[in-house]
């Protein structure tokens, strides 16, 4: 009953977020951490539990990211990305927990970038990149883990093409075409990948 109230607190939150009302967002995320931290306390085995609370966390931190507060948004997704790894070493074959690794590199990474850490974000890309392929290996059908590589590939052309190094920058818009053209021939209907496809077609015209 408490988990579940917490999960009502977290879907009212996330509507707050969403009209940029930051206070009660943080307010109702708090105090679902707080109850799902009192419950994750109580059964330390239950991965699901411990779960929830980084989930949580991940969620002020987010809502953090979206105020541009970089640096208290990063310590929390710092905080988030050492629980989930934690988890993940516990629990290897959970694809799910791996894939929480992967976007809170990522969302690390997108941080550094905005605060101008090139080279540390650039490790960011590579080390959630990295965890993404892992997963692509294990499940090579699962589109939502090709549309992650997608989105790490793309950003990261983005940051390498900002510093001005087109070669790389190139080489990695046109992995992110292939990719995203290779989903959207899958779904022809989503209307999403195809403005993402012709993002990335712009670009590369761009710097060819």
């Amino acid at each position: 009953m408490r988990r579940d109230l917490s999960v009502s607190m977290n879907r009212l939150a996330d509507l707050h977020l969403r009209v940029r009302e930051f206070g009660k967002a943080r307010q109702g995320y708090e105090e679902a951490l707080t109850i799902r931290e009192a419950v994750a306390s109580q059964h330390p085995d239950n991965v699901g539990y411990q779960r929830d609370v980084l989930v949580s966390i991940g969620r002020i931190a987010n809502s953090l990211m979206l105020q541009e507060d970089w640096r208290n948004s990063l310590s929390k997704f710092e905080r988030v990305l050492a629980g989930f790894a934690a988890l993940s070493e516990r629990r290897p074959q959970d694809l799910g927990l791996l894939r929480d690794v992967a976007l809170t590199a990522k969302f690390i990474a997108i941080i550094q970038d905005n605060l101008g850490e090139d080279r540390a974000a650039l490790l960011g890309y590579r080390e959630a990149e990295s965890v993404l392929k892992e997963l692509e290996a294990k499940d090579p059908g699962t589109a939502q883990f090709q549309h992650d590589l997608f989105e790490i590939e793309f950003r990261s052309a983005e940051l390498h093409a900002a510093m001005g190094n087109r070669a790389s920058a190139l080489a990695l818009y046109e992995r992110a075409l292939e990719r995203i053209s290779r989903l959207r021939s899958a779904d022809k209907g989503n209307k999403a990948l195809l403005e993402k496809e012709a993002a990335t077609q712009r670009r590369i015209k761009g710097l060819s």
